[in-house]
């Protein structure tokens, strides 16, 4: 079975409006309820792992060693993370976990695992607890997209006309999870898509399931 293609950037915000409008401002996270150890062995998927080759340990293993050892406090500061502010800071906190966990097992052995990817795997566990589950309805409105080439390529064209800064924000042709290099960066795209969403009608997280999981 071939790999899915990332959708084509859109022309415009009207196309990318017409797509995510559908998905409503009563957008329901899909459930697909798992158990706490299948949540965290879903942590990582082939696209993911295929970006770290050549490590003498699994990075499979290595994330979900990760998951294990934070799981719980994790689901514990989730469920009280009621506003944006309070939601943003619960991200940074285990995306720079994931990549201080990464770092006293390879130290010098590899690169520091980037940015971009310690965010999407820890917007990949919140999204997996939010389809079990495990976490607050209400959230749904406050919940990040993760970044990958799936849910940056379509914003290519646009991402000018959504962004809130005076400066052109550059996009190569197909954008990975490791084009995401900072906290800033990060929030001046997580950002654009809230303001797509709310053009739209809808919540942040269903350009995810736009993006992702139409095409999966």
């Amino acid at each position: 079975m071939s790999k899915p293609k990332p959708r084509e950037p859109f022309d415009s915000i009207e196309e990318a409006i017409k797509v995510l409008k559908p998905f409503g401002e009563n957008f329901e996270i899909p459930s697909r309820v798992l158990s706490r150890e299948e949540i965290i062995h879903k942590l990582v998927g082939g696209n993911i792992t295929r970006s770290f080759a050549n490590l003498p340990t699994r990075p499979s293993e290595v994330f979900r060693g990760w998951g294990e050892s934070i799981y719980d406090n994790f689901l514990s500061e989730l469920q009280s993370s009621n506003n944006e502010v309070k939601f943003k800071e619960l991200i940074f906190k285990y995306a720079d976990s994931l990549i201080e966990f990464w770092y006293n097992l390879y130290g010098k052995q590899s690169e520091k695992i980037g940015f971009g990817p310690a965010t999407k795997i820890t917007n990949l566990l919140v999204k997996t607890i939010q389809e079990s589950g495990y976490s607050n309805p209400g959230q749904i409105k406050l919940m990040h997209v993760p970044f990958d080439v799936y849910t940056l390529r379509p914003l290519k064209k646009i991402i000018n006309e959504l962004t809130m800064v005076n400066y052109g924000v550059r996009m190569p042709p197909y954008p990975t999870m490791s084009y995401v290099v900072n906290k800033e960066h990060y929030i001046l795209l997580q950002k654009a898509i809230q303001q797509l969403s709310f053009l739209s009608g809808t919540v942040p997280i269903a350009f995810e399931y736009l993006c992702w999981n139409l095409e999966h």
